[in-house]
C-alpha cells in the first residue's frame, strides 16, 4: 500500500496573500438593473489582501489531504479559512485583469 505524500504548505503565519479572483466572466441579463451589473463588476474588481493566521491538513471525502489557511482579511477582525490553492503571495503583482 502506497504511503501519501505530506501536503506541501506555501505560507507561513504572517504572510501577506491575495485571494484570486472567483470568476473570469460576467452573464448580466439585459433585463437587470445597470447598478446590479456595476455592483457586481466593483466585487470582481477588488482582490482580498489578508494575513496568515494558521494553517490545518483536511482530508476531503476521497481521503486526499488538502491545506487549508486561515486569513484575517484587512479591514476584517476575524479569520476565515480558505483552501491555499486559493491564495497568492501578495508580493506577486496581480495579472489576473
Amino acid at each position: 500500500m502506497k504511503t501519501p505524500k505530506e501536503p506541501v504548505v506555501k505560507f507561513a503565519p504572517g504572510d501577506r496573500v491575495r485571494e484570486k479572483n472567483k470568476l473570469k466572466t460576467l452573464f448580466v441579463k439585459e433585463s437587470a438593473p445597470k447598478e446590479y451589473e456595476d455592483r457586481i463588476k466593483k466585487i470582481m474588481a477588488n482582490d482580498r489582501v489578508g494575513t496568515v493566521v494558521s494553517h490545518c491538513v483536511i482530508k476531503n471525502i476521497k481521503g486526499a489531504r488538502r491545506v487549508y489557511i486561515d486569513v484575517v482579511w484587512d479591514g476584517s477582525e476575524s479569520s476565515t479559512r480558505h483552501e491555499q490553492t486559493r491564495l497568492t503571495p501578495l508580493d506577486i503583482p496581480n495579472t489576473s485583469h
